[in-house]
């Protein structure tokens, strides 16, 4: 998990409630902090945002991570599909909170929100040769692996 930054904070709250947002503390529950930083907050541990809009109105937030484990969190593509399912689901749940946002931290410690996203894609290299669905194709009909099949598993 990244430190927390209160610049960065401070940058995602103005993109995403307005220029005139200001952050005024955050940290884990109960324990928020003024400072330019925050270290030991803990993956998984929710994080408290208080912020000003117009002037003085004070709202508060949290931000929640999800820690890396077992039980199908190993992987961040795991924590990701959960927190977008997450977005998805709290504000049709009754008397459940509303879900505000969901985004990621990037590589730079900032917090990139991915909410209007509706579909996601993947953009790879250029290769030449044939994709891997004709080869499961293929082996769907077949009676048994060729050499070739077994080549390939073997380097997978």
């Amino acid at each position: 998990m990244p430190v927390l930054k209160k610049s960065a904070l401070d940058g995602y709250v103005k993109a995403r409630f307005g220029s005139t947002a200001e952050l005024v503390a955050y940290g884990p529950i109960g324990k928020e902090t003024q400072g330019a930083r925050y270290k030991q907050y803990g993956y998984g541990a929710p994080i408290r945002l208080t912020f000003r809009t117009n002037g003085n109105k004070t709202r508060q937030v949290v931000l929640g991570t999800m820690s890396p484990g077992p039980f199908g969190h190993e992987h961040p593509a795991d924590r990701a599909q959960a927190m977008l399912m997450d977005y998805d689901c709290y504000s049709r749940l009754p008397r459940h909170i509303t879900a505000l946002d969901v985004g990621a931290f990037t590589a730079r410690g900032e917090l990139m929100s991915v909410a209007a996203a509706k579909e996601f894609f993947l953009l790879t290299e250029w290769s030449e040769g044939d994709t891997y669905h004709k080869d499961l194709e293929r082996l769907a009909d077949a009676t048994r692996p060729t050499p070739l099949d077994r080549k390939r598993t073997q380097a997978l």
